[in-house]
C-alpha cells in the first residue's frame, strides 16, 4: 500500500493527543503512514511526547514545504493535522498553506 503524508502543524495538536491518536487509526486502518511536522513551533511539543521517531522534525520546514516534499516523495494523500482555535482559523490556515505552496508549482 502506497504511504499516505500526515502533516502535523502546532504544539497544541501534539500536547492534547491529537496527532497520536491520528497516527494510531490511520495505521489500524491499513494506511503506512509518513508523518512530518510543518512550522517550528511544534518541534519541542513533539520531543516532549517522544514522538521524533515516529513525526519527523529533522528539516525545519514551512508548512508549504511539506506539502511540496510529501508531493515529491510520492505521497499524494496528505491529512493536515492542527488544532485550531476556531473553525474559521483552521480553514485559512489551509488556504494560507495551498496557496503558498502553488508558489512552488509554477
Amino acid at each position: 500500500m502506497k504511504p499516505l503524508g500526515l502533516f502535523i502543524h502546532g504544539p497544541e495538536v501534539v500536547d492534547e493527543g491529537e496527532a497520536e491518536e491520528a497516527l494510531k487509526t490511520l495505521k489500524e486502518s491499513g494506511f503506512v503512514v509518513a508523518a512530518a511536522l510543518g512550522g517550528i513551533s511544534g518541534k519541542t511539543a513533539v520531543i516532549d511526547a517522544g514522538m521524533q521517531h515516529v513525526i519527523d522534525i529533522s528539516k525545519d520546514m514551512r508548512p508549504s514545504e511539506v506539502v511540496d516534499d510529501f508531493l515529491k516523495r510520492g505521497l499524494d494523500f496528505i491529512v493536515l493535522v492542527n488544532h485550531a482555535k476556531t473553525e474559521e482559523s483552521g480553514f485559512v490556515l489551509g488556504e494560507g498553506i495551498l496557496r503558498n505552496f502553488s508558489i512552488f508549482i509554477v
